[in-house]
């Protein structure tokens, strides 16, 4: 058997929370010595006693929930940071592409981020240039090529790291969630560039919450889950296992958040509407942020008219990462429903039904506006995400989705003529 390109032995790292050593002397003046297990509790292992091995060719789907670890272990994998236990022994050149911006220098241009980023991969000169126009032609910024990076949005500064970090050769490419900084064509490119580097035999790690591109890309899948591993084998067991404990949890919104993120639309000055509460929720009413394809979506507003009102419209909408409207529904588009014609004062709670088998599998994010003509609109947007995931299928081309956002299953017929 081959001798792994990345082997890692009781790997981990200790954060301190709370005030550093350097305010000692402040502590000391202000706040009461912590002693003994006041002091373990100001302190996080964001990984612990990992051990794990990747061998080459390998395309490993790294997942997990938001603060399970995963970052940090591709953070130690790439040594910007180093571990409080343990090691990570590599074999290769390694590239990542982590926070964005991470590895170009901010004063110096495109171009010459280019050729200083084949220099960190011990690459000659001569090397780079053979790989120069591809790295351009694919990040699609010759007009921005020799202006400083600072002055490049998100968007651009990840299109050339990837660009650089997929034509450069790595043997080792390490990849974060920054991918989905990109908008979806250049995020389908990626991940069409990263189809071909798997081919080619080089390994890759990739951190996603698209459980789409882990399942298309992955040969195998390492879920995270509080600084440890908790599933290391194959793609879908992995993604069943992580989907069927994420299932549940957040997928509610409470009035004060609420308040914080509204925009209120005032014609007049006087406050009429108020929103208690917005919930995702299964059919049982649990709470999720995650759901199979296969399953109905409720979303259920609270709120409270203040007075009486005509004509009081409930919206709700999904928009992906670009903040484009995907789907929306009012209640008035039941037409059995006549109530709402008018409210009276009092709390009320509206709930809508998002069908099976509707989305594709990715990341929305719902908004919801509370509206009634002349008087005052309550706009809530982007106040929780909502990742559909597919269930069922095996095989990559059904879960590519064909990049649409909506995939319904709808009635077709086939006669021979």
């Amino acid at each position: 058997m081959n001798d792994p390109i990345i082997k890692v032995e009781n790997l981990g790292k200790k954060y301190q929370l709370g005030m550093k050593k350097g305010f000692s002397l402040l502590r000391s003046i202000f706040l009461p010595k912590e002693k003994g297990e006041a002091q373990e509790k100001n302190i996080l292992w964001a990984l612990k006693d990992i051990s794990l091995e990747i061998n080459k060719g390998d395309v490993v789907g790294l997942i997990g929930k938001n603060g399970s670890g995963k970052s940090t272990l591709l953070k130690l994998l790439s040594r910007i940071t180093e571990p409080t236990q343990g090691k990570a022994t590599i074999h290769g050149r390694v590239r990542s592409l982590l926070e964005v911006g991470t590895g170009f220098h901010p004063e110096l241009s495109g171009r010459e981020n280019i050729f200083l980023n084949g220099a960190f991969l011990g690459m000659k000169r001569g090397e780079v240039e053979e790989k120069f126009d591809e790295i351009v032609e694919f990040a699609n910024l010759e007009e921005f090529l020799d202006t400083p990076v600072k002055r490049y949005s998100s968007g651009m500064y990840v299109r050339l790291a990837f660009a650089v970090a997929a034509h450069l050769e790595p043997e080792i490419l390490l990849i974060d969630e920054v991918l989905a900084v990109g908008d979806v064509e250049f995020q389908k490119k990626c991940l069409t560039k990263l189809d071909g580097v798997r081919k080619e035999g080089r390994t890759v790690v990739l951190v996603s919450h698209n459980m789409a591109s882990i399942r298309s890309l992955c040969n195998r899948v390492i879920v995270l889950d509080s600084g440890k591993v908790t599933f290391d084998g194959k793609t879908k067991e992995g993604i069943d296992q992580y989907l069927g404990g994420n299932l549940q949890g957040g997928g509610i919104i409470k009035r004060a958040e609420l308040e914080t993120a509204a925009e209120k639309l005032l014609f007049e000055q006087r406050e009429s509407l108020r929103c208690h509460e917005v919930r995702l929720h299964n059919q049982e009413g649990t709470p999720i942020t995650s759901l199979y394809s296969t399953e109905q979506v409720y979303v259920s507003v609270i709120y409270e008219c203040l007075e009486d009102i005509d004509n009081l419209r409930v919206t709700v909408s999904l928009k992906d990462d670009q903040n484009n409207p995907v789907v929306a529904s009012q209640n008035t588009d039941d037409a059995s429903n006549q109530e709402f014609h008018r409210r009276e004062k009092g709390i009320y709670k509206s709930t809508c039904t998002l069908p099976s088998d509707f989305f594709s599998e990715h990341r929305y994010y719902l908004s919801i506006h509370l509206h009634h003509e002349r008087v005052e609109a309550l706009l809530l947007e982007r106040i929780l995400p909502l990742d559909i995931h597919f269930q069922g299928y095996n095989n990559e081309q059904v879960a590519k989705a064909e990049w649409a956002w909506l995939r319904p299953k709808l009635k077709w017929t086939t006669k021979k003529v």
